[in-house]
């Protein structure tokens, strides 16, 4: 497949990549999480994942240094609900030891994914198809899997009263951390605050 030739681009074009990444990211970093934190984590973060594969979709398709640039803009802007939200909404199915886990390798991985990209475009292959088609299929994977796997935040469910629905997804979280599911669900305290 053929990539964007960038060798005659003025260098403030080809800054516009990476400015645009934190623009998008900026423009949704305080709207997005008070709508997870009003209307559900779970469709938000999927939106969020989403987006991140239909760009990933547009640079695969891109000829253009302009749609380029805007997948830059979206891929920021999706940030937000993919790494913020998704941070708190993986949280909330943990217990306390596997949340420091899930957190220490959540950012590890998304930190360590940048400069790896970097090193590898470097020192490595200067063509970004092959590593990008990596995190293609990588995040079909992850968007399939919240689709199919993962339920709505209980804590969210809980707040807005939702307490048959947050029985249900408590029930499954029990049974997704390995505890015995038969004890009484009803004793506990759905008093949130």
């Amino acid at each position: 497949m053929e990539q964007l030739d960038l060798t005659c681009t003025p260098g403030i074009k080809l800054g516009l990549l990476g400015s645009m990444y934190f623009a998008g990211w900026s423009l949704t970093v305080l709207l997005i999480p008070l709508l997870a934190d009003k209307y559900g984590r779970r469709w938000w973060f999927a939106g969020a994942i989403t987006i991140t594969m239909c760009t990933f979709a547009g640079f695969f398709l891109s000829k253009s240094l302009i749609v380029s640039i805007t997948m830059m803009f979206l891929v920021g802007a999706a940030n937000s609900g993919r790494l913020m939200v998704g941070f708190v909404y993986g949280n909330e199915f943990l217990t306390p030891y596997w949340q420091v886990v899930f957190g220490t390798a959540f950012h590890f991985i998304d930190n360590s994914t940048s400069l790896i990209v970097s090193f590898y475009f470097d020192f490595i292959y200067n063509h970004w198809m092959y590593i990008s088609a990596v995190g293609f299929v990588l995040t079909i994977f992850s968007t399939v899997m919240i689709f199919v796997w993962l339920p709505e935040s209980p804590l969210w469910q809980l707040k807005l009263g939702r307490i048959e629905q947050a029985q249900v997804t408590i029930k499954r979280m029990m049974k997704m951390n390995g505890v015995d599911c038969d004890t009484e669900i009803d004793a506990l305290d759905y008093d949130i605050k």
